[in-house]
């Protein structure tokens, strides 16, 4: 791959994010989290996370904008094939708890996937920042989320990741 090839690739992937980021800001407009704030700073603090830990894989940066698109709103899986192609839809599959499924499950199957993952890892984590502003009585979700990050870190261990040097 040539540096004219390497910048291309570099453009369009930027492209690709910013479109992720539109379409996510367009699909979660006017929804908001647990504690009431905008939905779309949960996604990109997510995305920013994504960054930060994982600065070359823009398949991830991606899926950690729409990794909430799926069960969020009325996009499927289809529509991001189209949209995204294979990676970022099957990410965002994976990551999309399915109906009658437990928690425990949705996260095994998490697991499956290296992207989806990666983005649980992060999205986990900017749970637990967020965590002091949630209301009273939310004790049993903060645990449900550490017992998950948990299992999250350890099957990370099982897919290789371009990680940047902190």
């Amino acid at each position: 791959m040539n540096a004219v090839e390497v910048e291309s690739t570099g453009d369009r992937m930027k492209h690709d994010i910013e479109f992720a980021i539109r379409y996510a800001l367009e699909h979660h407009s006017g929804q908001t989290d647990k504690s009431g704030r905008p939905y779309i700073e949960h996604l990109m603090k997510v995305y920013a996370s994504s960054i930060e830990y994982f600065e070359y894989d823009y398949d991830i940066q991606i899926v950690a904008v729409l990794h909430d698109i799926i069960e969020d709103t009325n996009i499927t899986v289809e529509d991001l094939f189209v949209l995204f192609g294979n990676n970022v839809a099957t990410a965002v599959d994976y990551i999309s708890r399915a109906k009658g499924e437990t928690y425990a499950q949705y996260i095994d199957r998490v697991c499956l996937n290296r992207i989806a993952t990666a983005v649980k890892y992060l999205d986990i984590l900017d749970h637990f920042n967020s965590a002091h502003r949630l209301p009273d009585g939310n004790e049993d979700l903060i645990e449900r989320y550490h017992k998950a990050y948990q299992i999250v870190q350890r099957a990370m261990n099982n897919f290789e990741y371009k990680r940047c040097e902190k």
